[in-house]
């Protein structure tokens, strides 16, 4: 695991995270009878420490929203309101192992790709896009910058830290542009979409000018992506903070995965 340091942000103060990073680091948890893998361990907004896991494979395909047609034909971006957020509420909610997990703030900060203030996408920038103030105006489903959940979706920054400390600089730095090949050095691409299968990834971040969200495809990988579009999930949860491991001959690889006690 290493360590990143992040400055303030406008919803957030400076802090300290721990994130693995390169191609498959032994990062796997048997969790919910299931492989999660964590992302790291991160601080609260009171600085308890916390792990962050995200299932190592997708659920199904399914838009991110098609239901909230009053603001929008296709639907809404706005995480809150979301068919994908309900997903997670009833689907995930109703199977994780609840005595596990705790309900979390998830920054709904966005971006707009037309605005010119962002330029590279580095992991860097999306962790201050994903914690700033600007979401989508809408009179029909005012949006919040930050809302509660127990289980939600991973941020465009936490596939973006993945080729931190030398892994990818290039796709460090410049996360849109990232492909060719440079995209495999990074843990979080695979299992990303399921083999045989076109479309993207859904993140929990959404852009600010129009009614798209922000998706991982399958080669570039951070891109932008139309809520109506069929694209994956993979869920993301919290861990208490005062949980425990088994002990015994467990080291995260995907034969000795790690396990909760």
């Amino acid at each position: 695991m290493y360590t990143f340091e992040h400055t303030k942000t406008e919803q957030l103060e400076a802090n300290t995270d721990y994130r693995y990073i390169g191609d498959d680091p032994y990062n796997y948890m048997k969790f919910n009878n299931e492989m999660w893998r964590i992302i790291g361990v991160f601080p609260d907004e009171e600085g308890i420490y916390r792990i962050k896991l995200i299932r190592n494979e997708p659920y199904v395909s399914s838009a991110f929203d098609t239901t909230h047609r009053q603001e929008w034909l296709g639907g809404t971006n706005s995480w809150e309101h979301s068919d994908t957020r309900a997903l997670m509420a009833t689907k995930v909610n109703r199977e994780i192992q609840e005595e596990y997990v705790e309900e979390a703030i998830y920054y709904l900060g966005g971006y707009n790709r037309f605005s010119g203030e962002v330029s590279n996408f580095s992991a860097d920038e999306w962790y201050s896009i994903e914690r700033g103030t600007k979401t989508y105006n809408s009179s029909i489903y005012p949006r919040k910058t930050n809302i509660k959940d127990k289980v939600a979706l991973m941020y465009p920054s936490d596939f973006a830290y993945s080729y931190g400390k030398g892994v990818s600089e290039f796709c460090y730095t410049s996360s849109i542009y990232c492909r060719d090949g440079e995209e495999e050095l990074g843990w979080m691409q695979k299992g990303l979409i399921p083999n045989g299968h076109g479309g993207m990834q859904y993140t929990i971040t959404s852009s600010t000018y129009d009614y798209s969200t922000i998706a991982l495809a399958r080669v570039g990988p951070i891109t932008s992506g139309s809520i109506q579009n069929m694209g994956f999930v993979r869920p993301v949860v919290y861990l208490k903070p005062d949980i425990d491991f088994k002990s015994g001959d467990y080291d995260g690889s995907l034969d000795k995965p790690y396990e909760l006690k």
